[in-house]
């Protein structure tokens, strides 16, 4: 079966979150809600004297606003793709937010644990982590973030993006069966380090085993579909740039993989792309 370039969930989805997004520019001057949001997570942070709302946001702290804008910025860039917007903006904001998670995790490596308990919850949990590695491969900026990138599925994506081989194959071979986990999976949509498939799939590329991946990657999507719609699935992006580099070429034509997070040129302008003020005076 021809795995679909989208599906009807897709198009649903971009209807209802349209209009939303656009009632919002709207209102609010043309800014995203991503935008509104990182400017009232500073401005709470930053001069919670003057912030205009009945409480400022609870539970802040240099390290957890971080965080947050974060998640913004990702969110932002995932937007910036699916109501095609120019290819630098999703770029740039990518990479401000890893930046903000790198900054973000330096301060708790330094001693100081976020105050915000769903943060420091899914820090101890490990949640998250592979998110934010896969989406640095994906930008050809994994260095700001690799010194925190623990854990099997965080190291094996270290491993793969510095081609560092024999090490990738100690480290797949610690990773559960996909069949076993796609038993015990059926049933909750797993899409980062546990997600069904990725043994075969780094097994795949260390083989050199071109039909394999592609088919271990469409069964994989087609999983992650069934539970998700994924502006931008930085899996597939960054495991087709690992086999890529592996000498696997690409097949797989989809909505959830932009084109220009493929190019090997891929360029950010990082004068533009900066993070805000997040120190308190």
């Amino acid at each position: 079966m021809k795995l679909l370039y989208k599906t009807k969930k897709w198009d649903n989805e971009m209807a209802a979150i349209g209009k939303v997004r656009e009632q919002i520019r709207a209102t609010h001057h043309g800014m995203d809600s991503e935008e509104l949001n990182i400017r009232n997570i500073l401005w709470s942070f930053l001069d919670p004297e003057s912030y205009p709302y009945r409480n400022p946001l609870p539970n802040l702290d240099e390290g957890s606003v971080l965080d947050m804008i974060a998640s913004n910025y990702m969110n932002w860039a995932w937007e910036d793709y699916r109501f095609n917007r120019p290819s630098e903006e999703c770029i740039g904001h990518l990479y401000q937010s890893i930046l903000a998670y790198a900054k973000s995790y330096a301060i708790q490596k330094s001693g100081i644990e976020p105050k915000n308990p769903g943060i420091l919850y899914d820090r101890q949990k490990g949640r998250h982590i592979e998110c934010i590695c896969f989406h640095a491969a994906v930008i050809n900026q994994f260095e700001l973030f690799e010194e925190y990138a623990e854990g099997i599925g965080a190291e094996l994506i270290n491993a793969f993006y510095h081609q560092n081989y024999d090490q990738a194959r100690i480290l797949v071979s610690k990773l559960p069966d996909s069949k076993e986990m796609y038993q015990k999976h059926m049933n909750r949509m797993s899409y980062y380090y546990e997600a069904i498939f990725m043994k075969d799939l780094y097994m795949s590329i260390l083989d050199k085993d071109e039909s394999k991946f592609h088919t271990v990657l469409e069964e994989r999507i087609r999983y992650v579909r069934k539970g998700y719609v994924m502006p931008i699935d930085a899996v597939s992006v960054a495991m087709i740039r690992f086999a890529k580099t592996a000498g696997i070429s690409n097949r797989i034509d989809i909505i959830e993989i932009p084109p220009y997070l493929l190019d090997n040129e891929l360029t950010i302008d990082k004068e533009n792309y900066t993070l805000p003020n997040t120190h308190q005076s």
